[in-house]
């Protein structure tokens, strides 16, 4: 690190912060208008509810089977499939009555971080800001990172361990390693891969500055408090310190789910799977049907394209190798192999989103950064414009197969065919190779130029892509909404909610009751099961019941049992 962090540059990252909360609250919030559609997120604010109320789980409602609900336990006890690391960092937003709290602050903390780190690292303030931006403006970032998702938590924590393991590189510290330790433990119980990641890059980095063992220990310390917590946690959930919540929730509907390749298991269901639940569980199902070994390599060519395709565009992807010179420089080691044993943990498990590489984007966009500016010294005196003809005209060779290869991988189209991008790609890498050609100024002048398309395409992508999300959203909105408006009808009358759900139910609703079990919750949501619903109606009397039909959208009461005159 050679930069000195000045006022300017404070102001510059906390522009950037504002500028990525408002991106996210325009994309993300104010298209679903604060409605949560994800049904991990009812499970994830369950679990913050429950830890607020003092305690790890609720206990097993009367009648499990009216309780039933994605990602939720109902026996042995009432709580979420998750470790609790997300919970916790929900929980504060979650006290105060604004559950997306916590994400918008760790938004802006991590725009502000990645500004103040390539600033440190002594790039200009354009080539820090460029990295703030590549990150705020994917849109993977503006419509995950204001949800509920464990992935705002498991992002922050991956850039707090990139800032420590650089500032282990400058200075050697047992309190850097502590909150280093801290940082993959916390990791580890918010997305465990992300965690045993972590942790392996912590051991490499402390391996490179050739640590003491009092600074081993320091790292150690914190890692062996956070395992032992999850294993108490695991215990109280599910009654076996090495049975996590998921892996019994698997268990009991989906035993196919988890890491792995080849064969299902034949184990069947502990519970019998309920009618709402059974498309979700077929998705997973055939999810691990197409992880076999002769499917592998089709599915890690979709990883790799998905991983390129979580920057704004996937032609930034090329920067990156220029940046790895200065990343290594920087002390960034660690965070490179953080990216490559995430990559690989990854490979172990059959469900596979975009959104599941969120955890590197932040060390993509600062490879994107500093390949950026290598590109601007090639092109001032004594850069690649002024270097023996036969290395410059090399790199524009390569360079300019490489972005034709990735626009033909990308769009499937003709390598033949015109495309200004292409045309003003060779362009500015002729214009630098070859002094006899042009002159420094025209190279920059293209370089520009190639700028200025690239920013234009990203804008195009981002676009493309976040209205394809609302697109999506749109057409659950409507529905969403009804069965809010009738939640809060019945939450006025101290009610019980019963969700009916038809054969071509394609949403599932929050059907989480944060106090079933310890108190009295103003709002008892639970599964339609025709005349059986007396049976729960009898263990809350005084209580009004109705019924909402999804098929048909409607709200109607249901009228208690009649009660039967006793015999003689």
């Amino acid at each position: 690190m050679v930069g000195a962090v000045r006022r300017g540059d404070l102001a510059l990252a906390g522009a950037l912060a504002v500028l990525g909360v408002t991106l996210a609250l325009w994309q993300g919030v104010l298209p679903r208008a604060g409605l949560r559609t994800m049904i991990d997120e009812h499970a994830y604010e369950l679990q913050a509810r429950t830890l607020l109320s003092g305690r790890l789980s609720l206990p097993a409602p009367a009648l499990p089977e009216f309780f039933e609900a994605p990602q939720i336990l109902v026996e042995p006890v009432y709580a979420a499939k998750y470790l609790p690391g997300n919970a916790l960092f929900l929980a504060p937003g979650v006290a105060v009555g604004v559950p997306l709290l916590m994400p918008l602050l760790a938004l802006a903390l991590v725009c502000a971080l990645l500004t103040l780190l390539l600033r440190r690292f002594g790039q200009p303030r354009w080539v820090a800001a460029a990295g703030a931006l590549v990150f705020a403006v994917s849109d993977e970032t503006m419509t995950e990172f204001p949800t509920l998702l464990s992935h705002a938590a498991s992002t922050s924590l991956a850039v707090l361990a990139v800032l420590l393991m650089v500032a282990l590189h400058e200075r050697r510290d047992a309190r850097l390693c502590a909150l280093l330790g801290a940082a993959a433990g916390l990791s580890g119980a918010v997305r465990p891969f992300s965690g045993v990641a972590l942790t392996l890059a912590a051991g490499v980095t402390l391996l490179s500055v050739r640590a003491s063992w009092r600074e081993w220990l320091a790292l150690a310390a914190p890692l062996a408090l956070c395992g032992v917590a999850l294993l108490a946690f695991n215990h109280a959930i599910t009654g076996h310190a090495l049975v996590d919540p998921w892996r019994l929730w698997a268990q009991q509907y989906a035993p196919w789910d988890g890491p792995g390749v080849g064969p299902l298991r034949t184990t069947a269901p502990a519970r019998a799977v309920p009618d709402h639940l059974a498309p979700l569980l077929t998705e997973y199902r055939n999810s691990r049907l197409r992880y076999m070994p002769g499917n592998l390599l089709a599915a890690w060519l979709v990883r790799a394209r998905l991983a390129m395709t979580i920057l704004p565009s996937p032609f930034l992807v090329l920067l990156c190798p220029l940046g790895r010179a200065a990343a290594l420089r920087e002390g960034l080691l660690g965070p490179l192999v953080f990216a490559v044993a995430l990559a690989l943990l990854q490979l172990l498990h059959h469900f596979f989103l975009r959104v599941y590489w969120l955890d590197v984007l932040p060390l993509l966009a600062i490879l994107v950064a500093l390949g950026l500016a290598r590109c601007w010294t090639w092109v001032q005196p004594g850069g690649l414009a002024d270097t023996r003809p036969r290395r410059a005209l090399a790199y524009a060779a390569l360079s300019a197969a490489a972005m034709l290869a990735l626009y033909v991988f990308e769009f499937d189209i003709d390598p033949l065919g015109p495309s200004a991008l292409v045309i003003l790609g060779l362009l500015s890498l002729a214009a630098a190779a070859r002094r006899s050609l042009a002159t420094p100024q025209l190279a920059r002048g293209c370089l520009a130029a190639l700028a200025l398309v690239l920013l234009v395409k990203c804008a195009r992508d981002v676009h493309a892509d976040v209205e394809s999300e609302h697109r999506e959203d749109a057409q659950n909105l409507e529905q969403f909404a009804r069965f809010e408006a009738a939640a809060s009808e019945v939450k006025a009358r101290h009610g019980i909610l019963f969700i009916r759900y038809g054969a071509n139910a394609h949403k599932l609703f929050r059907m989480a009751t944060p106090g079933l079990g310890v108190s009295d919750p103003p709002l008892i949501l639970a599964l339609d099961r025709g005349d059986d619903d007396q049976r729960l109606m009898a263990l809350f009397p005084g209580r009004p019941a109705f019924r909402y039909d999804v098929a048909t959208r409607a709200l109607a009461a249901i009228p208690p049992a009649p009660l039967t005159a006793p015999r003689p």
